[in-house]
């Protein structure tokens, strides 16, 4: 279950559990493993926060309703990737965690 919309600071609004599954802290986990095997810095220091982003540079005041029920499923195993710049955008797969 979601909480209702927040917003965070630069406009950012997010949905986020209420309370974090034990199986999406492992899935945190195994990303930073697989960030480090890469020999790419690990962030540390930051709690985790997970969240779906609804939208970037809100300007205006939030309703607060209640979120609706999310089921997400998840096909295949997880990636990591990293965002491509430029006007085509996109993500470039680094690693495929199994």
């Amino acid at each position: 279950r979601c909480g209702a919309p927040t917003r965070w600071s630069g406009g950012l609004v997010v949905l986020q559990p209420r309370e974090v599954p034990d199986a999406l802290r492992t899935l945190h986990a195994a990303l930073g493993d697989a960030i480090g095997a890469l020999g790419l810095r690990v962030e540390s220091g930051r709690r985790f926060k997970p969240h779906v982003t609804l939208a970037r540079r809100a300007r205006s005041p939030l309703i607060k309703a209640p979120a609706p029920l999310l089921s997400w499923r998840v096909q295949g195993a997880p990636v990591l990737v990293s965002s491509l710049r430029g006007p085509r955008g996109g993500y470039r797969i680094l690693a495929r965690l199994r």
